[in-house]
């Protein structure tokens, strides 16, 4: 249990972590199981944040289009390319999330990480397996809302089935205007979507990224 005296009540913390913003700011979280929220204590005011606020990130979406648009017909020799291997387009779109996120998940079984082509998740390089993960994440990384077309951003992901049952394809969308899109495998930036022969598809709206 922990007590503090200008909160007025017990606290059951999770964790406190101390951040010196800089030499004339001193922040100091208490993350509560009261409320489930955090209290943030900036110069004697006090806030209350939700959980869910405290905990994101922002994506940066244009950090991720920028990304698509550098190494849509490149390959960033950073990571392996899986062209040979089933294909290069879910190893890409991770990339250019990456890019916009800054947080990979290291769950061993339903992460979303790469450090080697040995040594990745299968969310990097399956669609439906990042799929699954953007889905459903509820720890560190970006996660995701399936959406209608109407909610597409820039920094989006839309993955195509062209037999109606299997999803087989990622997409990043670089421009929400005329939903222009970039991926690998059939290598292609700014390409509109509807110049693809597909029977469904299915949009990710990344919602935030999780520390």
């Amino acid at each position: 249990m922990y007590h503090h005296a200008e909160f007025g009540l017990f606290l059951k913390p999770l964790f406190v972590v101390h951040l010196k913003a800089s030499s004339l700011l001193n922040v100091l979280f208490i993350l509560s199981q009261e409320n489930n929220s955090v209290k943030c204590r900036d110069f004697g005011s006090f806030h209350i944040i939700k959980r869910k606020e405290a905990c994101n990130l922002t994506y940066q979406r244009a950090k991720a289009a920028a990304y698509a648009h550098k190494w849509a017909f490149l390959r960033n020799p950073a990571y392996y390319n899986f062209d040979d291997l089933g294909g290069d387009c879910t190893n890409f779109i991770s990339q250019c999330l990456f890019a916009g996120a800054g947080v990979m998940n290291y769950t061993r079984e339903t992460g979303w990480y790469y450090s080697s082509a040995s040594n990745r998740a299968a969310a990097w390089t399956g669609v439906e397996f990042l799929f699954r993960f953007l889905t459903n994440n509820r720890g560190p990384g970006p996660f995701a809302e399936e959406l209608p077309l109407s909610h597409a951003a820039a920094g989006d992901v839309i993955q195509l089935s062209f037999d109606g049952a299997v999803f087989s394809h990622s997409l990043l969308i670089v421009e929400e205007s005329g939903l222009l899109v970039a991926t690998h495998t059939q290598d292609a930036d700014y390409r509109p979507l509807n110049t693809y022969s597909f029977v469904r598809s299915r949009l990710l709206h990344i919602e935030g990224v999780r520390r």
